[in-house]
């Protein structure tokens, strides 16, 4: 199994563009500190199936395209999620749900 965890007081605010693009992660628990997903940050991977969001998350934005042509199932949207770009989800032909938490996206 290829995940990706971060230090339990992770202080990380952004996740860079392209960063994990194309990688062989197949899981990710997001730590509360994130504030936004970068665009492509998770583009292209092939095998990631589980995106989590740790409890208390702070992601306000999700960039374009950010989990394009990954093989994500389904996924729960925190909260204070306002923003949710352009093709956020584009070519994700296994999603089957996503939970919107927050009241107030704009897409």
């Amino acid at each position: 199994m290829n995940s990706i965890e971060f230090e339990k007081n992770s202080q990380l605010e952004l996740i860079e563009e392209s960063a994990f693009c194309a990688t062989q992660i197949n899981q990710i628990l997001i730590p509360s500190s994130v504030k936004k997903i970068g665009e492509y940050a998770f583009g292209q991977c092939k095998l990631l199936r589980s995106v989590e969001f740790h409890e208390n998350s702070n992601l306000c934005a999700i960039g374009n395209a950010a989990f394009n042509d990954s093989s994500i199932e389904f996924i729960t949207i925190p909260k204070n999620v306002k923003i949710i770009n352009e093709m956020a989800f584009k070519n994700c032909p296994k999603l089957c749900s996503i939970e919107l938490l927050g009241d107030e996206i704009t897409f």
